[in-house]
C-alpha cells in the first residue's frame, strides 16, 4: 500500500513511487538480470 508520502515498504525497505495513488494497492513487477545478478522492481 502507497502512503501519504507516496513510499511503499518492502521487508523494511523503503521505496518511493511517484505517480502511484495515494493509499492504494500498487503491483510490484521483479525482472531479474541473470548477467548482473540484480532484480529491476517495476511499479
Amino acid at each position: 500500500m502507497v502512503d501519504a508520502y507516496h513510499k511503499i515498504s518492502i521487508s523494511n525497505i523503503k521505496l518511493r513511487a511517484h505517480k502511484a495513488p495515494l493509499r492504494k494497492e500498487i503491483e510490484l513487477r521483479t525482472i531479474p538480470n541473470d548477467k548482473t545478478g540484480i532484480a529491476e522492481v517495476r511499479i
